[in-house]
């Protein structure tokens, strides 16, 4: 049976924690040791006797210039917003703010520490600072002509998470999501569609073909590496609704796997999707940019 996400109010706010996530910083520093660009509010800059205009971290060598020798962070009580979220990926939904984290923290990626929920007081508290962007705000496209809203994806998302454990699950949904089924397992598909609103089975293998392109690899392919728990993660963090559409997230989801696999170490092909990700660039960018960067000799 999955895991289903833990809501709680806090002040007024309804907070969604990735079912089953765990994370503590373990001060390994590796998050101060990137090519990030960490964004410091003028405020933020004054405390930290920064220039005003100067909008992200010091860099020196490649790590933050506020890294101690022993990986830690010499101005931690001051240290930006931006720090003081990590790893917590955070979207503001109709239905409130759901809390992920970012597989790029070994920690996070271990499922090492507390349950995410457990970090509910101090991520009020960063909510309080900042005034985040509504996610959804209007129609989900699902492909061309083909739109759902907020409780249609819910349905399809709730779908999805019950069956990441089963062989060729994306070949077979987005297959399924395109041609116009309507029963999905237990989950009534009808509110999720528009009346003659479906899309042939032709469009499944043209959008498949496209996205192979585009990604320079064979699109849809299940290797032996595929951790639910970063699918489940970029799943819950509502990484497909940031897509064009759903059924080019599904590709890609489904491409995210053999790309990885193509590392020597899995972990390190983690790291650079979620470093992408970080940086803005989508699901897209990221999965691409995780292709050019994989060793996909053998």
């Amino acid at each position: 049976m999955t895991p289903r996400a833990r809501a709680c109010i806090i002040d007024g706010k309804m907070l969604h924690f990735e079912a089953g996530a765990r994370f503590d910083c373990h001060q390994c520093g590796l998050c101060c040791r990137t090519d990030w660009k960490i964004r410091v509010e003028p405020p933020e800059a004054r405390r930290l006797n920064l220039d005003p205009e100067e909008s992200t971290l010091p860099v020196d060598s490649g790590q933050c210039r506020f890294l101690t020798h022993n990986d830690l962070c010499s101005v931690h009580k001051l240290r930006p917003l931006a720090c003081r979220v990590f790893p917590f990926v955070i979207h503001k939904l109709p239905d409130g703010y759901h809390v992920g984290v970012s597989h790029y923290c070994p920690s996070a990626r271990g499922n090492q520490g507390r349950l995410v929920s457990e970090h509910f007081n101090d991520i009020s508290a960063l909510l309080e600072r900042t005034e985040l962007p509504d996610l959804v705000t209007g129609p989900i496209p699902i492909w061309e002509g083909s739109l759902t809203g907020w409780t249609g994806y819910q349905i399809f998302e709730e779908a999805l998470l019950g069956r990441l454990g089963e062989p060729e699950l994306l070949r077979w949904v987005t297959g399924n999501l395109l041609s116009g089924h309507k029963e999905w397992g237990r989950c009534s598909m009808d509110d999720f569609f528009r009346p003659n609103d479906v899309v042939s089975e032709e469009a499944v293998r043209t959008a498949s073909r496209e996205l192979a392109v585009q990604l320079g690899a064979e699109c849809l392919k299940q290797t032996s590496w595929c951790p639910r728990s970063l699918l489940r993660s970029l799943i819950h963090r509502k990484v497909l609704i940031t897509q064009p559409n759903l059924v080019e997230g599904l590709a890609l989801l489904s491409i995210l796997p053999q790309a990885v696999s193509w590392f020597p170490d899995p972990e390190e092909g983690v790291g650079v999707l979620e470093l992408e990700l970080s940086h803005g660039l989508g699901l897209t960018r990221a999965a691409r940019r995780l292709v050019e960067n994989a060793d996909a000799g053998d």
